[in-house]
């Protein structure tokens, strides 16, 4: 008789909890449908396959990103820059807590007359100057980004209590630079590159190139050029 009494309080208790969960969850889906439902859909977004692909008509550029990582395109940087006026058009960034680096697309309407060659010297003065301890890893001016000659750079610098390490890459199209930066801490560094150029790879700039002004390749520097760097 006693067993039969415990059997019955032990079963009444686990229908109760099953209950409960069944009941959270179904609150839980609830929730993300009208989440679903209300949150605005972001116009030049598309999704498939793992990847979303984010397009900006103004600039003419379209690129892929992990569907999980998280997008902004509107109140990034927009300010006068040495070259000429800059605009930070997009940040894509993983969703995850307690990791921050940061994947940028920018576009600076740049003088005329400016070589890649002029702003990549000037760009990594103007970085020793301005990055504690800013070590020049590497660069190289034979990188092709999005079908166009440009220059790849990569360097560290502290932020403390971090070591930042960081790539940029840029090419200039009809008096525009276009440019992706990517910048994380030396520990996470590696773990995100594979997405990093696959996201990289898949940049496309799409614009009326009625004139040739700015698409400039490169000249050699010299030991003297590298010796300033």
């Amino acid at each position: 008789m006693l067993f039969r009494i415990v059997l019955f309080i032990f079963l009444f208790f686990i229908g109760s909890f099953l209950n409960i969960v069944y009941c959270i969850s179904q609150q839980k889906a609830a929730a993300e449908q009208q989440r679903t439902l209300t949150e605005p859909s972001r116009t030049g977004v598309q999704k498939s396959d793992g990847f979303s692909s984010y397009k900006n008509s103004r600039f003419g550029v379209t690129i892929q990103y992990p569907s999980t990582w998280m997008l902004n395109d509107t109140h990034l940087l927009s300010a006068n820059y040495t070259y000429g006026i800059y605009h930070e058009i997009a940040e894509i960034n993983p969703g995850f807590a307690n990791i921050h680096p940061s994947f940028s697309i920018s576009v600076i309407s740049v003088k005329p007359n400016t070589t890649l060659d002029a702003y990549l010297g000037n760009t990594i003065q103007s970085y020793r100057a301005a990055f504690p301890n800013f070590t020049l890893i590497s660069y190289t001016k034979n990188f092709i980004l999005a079908g166009n000659s440009g220059y790849e750079i990569r360097y560290s610098f502290d932020s403390k209590p971090y070591t930042v390490l960081a790539i940029e890459i840029g090419t200039i199209i009809d008096g525009k630079l276009y440019q992706i930066s990517y910048l994380a801490d030396a520990k996470q560094y590696d773990g995100f590159l594979p997405n990093i150029y696959k996201m990289i790879g898949s940049l496309t700039i799409n614009i009326n190139r009625s004139t040739t002004v700015g698409q400039t390749a490169l000249k050699d520097l010299t030991p003297q050029d590298i010796a300033g760097l």
